[in-house]
């Protein structure tokens, strides 16, 4: 298929068909084709393509924080709303096989000040000391997202992790694309004031808003002070029953050279993730200590995955037994827990057991949760 490049072309004139830059030599009398700069290929985003959902899986919730993949939740106020990590209408370009997926249950012509819809995705601070905001020296970030919505405006908002700094982008979703897969790409300039956390603490939120009301709206274009995730030019996506929203494929990543392009797409390795998502979040199906009564295990031990960010919260997941060797009954309630990043042990209840006997939590159908999400 011929280029139509343009006519008439005055010398060091550039010109950018689809991924590559052609400039215009008079000297040689023709164009010359030369890599289009991009930003860095790497993607801060953790589970970009939401392979890793340990908690809920493909399971639906209707739940404010409920989980749709691991770093990924959703978060609403005066919504009726189902979401969940969907294996269906996907983007098959990208080869991927989730997307995120909301749909609204119950229509709303307006919504009240405080009320909100949004995915989240939390990235802890040590993850993005190299972007140096707070200060003169930050550096510029592209976001790249595919979203599949209905027509209107919507918003996607950066916060630090404290909620008190703020900038609101918006895209447009036309007619034609309503229901279509669609490629975004946001530039996003630093914020060189604010407090952005470079230790374990949360140190930034990405947030897809779906509608919000007057509370949390701030106009487009520039930093603000408060936590802000929508404009008053966006789009209320609870007022038509069944709306839905997804997103797949996110991409977060470094333009040291202003080049306001995203680079090509790769998805990380499942390894990859595997390690990133279990710094967070893990499920402990095995823990091995003693019988200190018949209704308590004492000390049982689990070695972390990976070093988690700090020690994790643990809980019962509904299933999960204590053995002795004979009894295999059910553990009933997380009496102690110590933990730090690197293991953790826990002290369940239970019934029937023997005293002095090894103690065996297994999670056939449940487990023990391990939480250190920023």
């Amino acid at each position: 298929m011929a280029i139509n490049f343009p006519s008439g072309p005055t010398n060091g004139q550039v010109f950018i068909n689809g991924k590559v830059k052609y400039v215009w030599y008079t000297a040689n009398g023709y164009w010359q084709a030369l890599p289009l700069a991009t930003a860095l290929p790497f993607n801060y985003i953790v589970n970009p393509t939401f392979e890793q959902s340990q908690q809920n899986l493909d399971t639906g919730g209707t739940t404010t924080g409920y989980y749709l993949a691991d770093q990924w939740f959703m978060a609403h106020s005066g919504w009726t709303v189902t979401g969940q990590r969907a294996t269906t209408a996907i983007p098959t370009n990208m080869n991927s096989r989730y997307s995120l997926f909301a749909v609204n249950q119950l229509a709303k012509a307006s919504l009240a000040a405080g009320e909100y819809m949004l995915f989240q995705h939390t990235l802890e601070g040590q993850r993005v000391l190299p972007f140096m905001w707070g200060s003169v020296n930050g550096r510029q970030l592209v976001l790249r997202f595919w979203v599949m919505a209905p027509a209107g405006t919507w918003a996607v908002a950066v916060r630090n992790g404290i909620n008190d700094r703020s900038r609101v982008f918006t895209y447009v979703i036309s007619a034609g694309q309503a229901g279509n897969w669609v490629e975004q790409v946001i530039v996003i300039p630093p914020d060189t004031a604010g407090t952005w956390v470079t230790t374990i603490a949360p140190g930034m939120n990405i947030v897809f808003s779906w509608g919000v009301g007057t509370t949390y709206q701030t106009p487009v274009g520039a930093w603000a002070i408060g936590n802000f995730i929508g404009t008053s030019t966006g789009t209320n996506g609870a007022a038509v029953l069944s709306n839905q929203f997804r997103i797949a494929d996110v991409g977060l990543y470094m333009d040291p050279a202003l080049t306001g392009r995203a680079p090509p797409w790769e998805a990380p390795h499942i390894h990859l993730v595997d390690a990133d998502c279990h710094r967070y979040f893990n499920t402990a199906d095995h823990k091995v200590g003693t019988i200190s009564a018949a209704t308590n295990s004492n000390v049982c031990n689990s070695a972390a995955m990976v070093q988690m960010r700090n020690g994790p919260a643990q809980a019962i997941v509904t299933g999960a037994t204590l053995y002795d060797g004979t009894v295999n009954n059910a553990a009933l309630t997380v009496q102690s827990a110590v933990s730090s990043p690197r293991g953790s042990q826990i002290n369940l209840t239970g019934t029937g057991l023997t005293i002095g006997r090894a103690a065996i939590m297994l999670g056939n159908t449940g487990s023990i949760t391990q939480n250190a999400r920023p």
